[in-house]
């Protein structure tokens, strides 16, 4: 945001932060990354508040600005992140951000951590209240990963694997499983697909911080071959080839905003209560009648990639160079 705004470049903005030198509704922030949403937060710098850029007047300022989503079929070897600060003396490795040319010219981020060599789905926005629902432990959204190994896993692998990707008596918000490993394919079996010397296996992280996924899978003892990304809470990459991008749909970007339960008015600490509350008002004129139907619905579920077999989540678009598609797949 402060970037957007011209207050500074991004490494400089996220100076300014640890240095104290900002606030976010009258209070310090000091801890990186740290997430607004511009159209309700009030961010100053040294005590001046902070205007962003709208979207479509880039010579206006306002404090609401467009908001992109962004799905990423990400490649091997592309850094999860704006820039590589390690190597950009040599120039830098590519970068997910390098992919994506948006029409709005938004300065999109990265939602989350990827690894370097895998593969699959990335959501890039610029909206920071999703990017902190999506990214944060406490609204348990899982991140869906296929991966191709050597092999038929032996269970101890299986276990220690299901071990480090969640604790055993852990559960997100909804009472699900806060990790969970499923073998979709062995090379013995087939009944999804022709034989093969290689195993497929289904993983689910609903870990805030969890080890590299293939840091995991080798140290369990595994040949990894491959790993791909194909979901983020109920999102599934669908459409998208490798290296390609598009915007997400509606019904998409609906889905995620009920998963973590932005699809339900809150109410901010600090937010004045309303003026005919405040008045003291008779509560008979200060309330309106609901209207019929217009209960709250409870949030959408999130992924249990360890239901049964019968309805696995959909596979990534078919391009070339990607794992197979397995039968009974969508």
């Amino acid at each position: 945001m402060l970037a957007d705004a011209g207050i500074a470049s991004r490494r400089e903005s996220e100076e300014l932060i640890q240095a104290g030198r900002v606030e976010v509704n009258g209070s310090a922030v000091t801890a990186l990354p740290a997430f607004v949403d511009p159209r309700v937060d009030r961010v100053t710098v040294d005590g001046k508040l902070v205007a962003t850029r709208r979207a479509d007047r880039p010579g206006r300022l306002s404090h609401s600005a467009e908001r992109v989503y962004v799905m990423l079929n990400k490649p091997d070897r592309t850094l999860c992140a704006t820039r590589d600060e390690q190597a950009r003396e040599m120039g830098g490795r590519k970068t997910v951000v390098d992919l994506v040319n948006h029409p709005s010219g938004a300065r999109l981020y990265p939602i989350g951590r990827m690894d370097y060599d895998a593969k699959g789905l990335v959501l890039l926005t610029n909206d920071g209240l999703l990017a902190e629902r999506l990214t944060h432990a406490r609204y348990g959204i899982g991140r869906v990963y296929r991966v191709l190994v050597g092999g038929t896993p032996p269970r101890e692998a299986i276990e220690t694997i299901q071990r480090r990707v969640g604790k055993r008596d852990a559960v997100d918000p909804h009472g699900n499983p806060t990790g969970a490993v499923r073998v979709m394919k062995t090379p013995d079996d087939t009944t999804r697909g022709p034989k093969s010397e290689n195993s497929v296996l289904e993983i689910t992280l609903r870990e805030g911080r969890v080890d590299p996924l293939d840091e995991v899978l080798h140290q369990a003892g595994l040949h990894v071959k491959r790993i791909d990304r194909i979901g983020i809470g109920p999102l599934r990459m669908t459409g998208v080839k490798i290296g390609e991008w598009r915007n997400l749909t509606k019904d998409e970007l609906a889905s995620l905003r009920s998963a973590t339960g932005l699809d339900k008015p809150v109410r901010r600490e600090g937010a004045p209560e309303r003026a005919g509350k405040a008045a003291g008002k008779p509560a008979e004129k200060a309330a309106k009648p609901a209207r019929a139907g217009a209960a709250s619905k409870p949030p959408a579920s999130d992924i249990d990639v360890s239901e049964d077999d019968s309805t696995p989540p959909a596979a990534p678009a078919s391009t070339a160079g990607e794992m197979p598609e397995l039968e009974g797949e969508g």
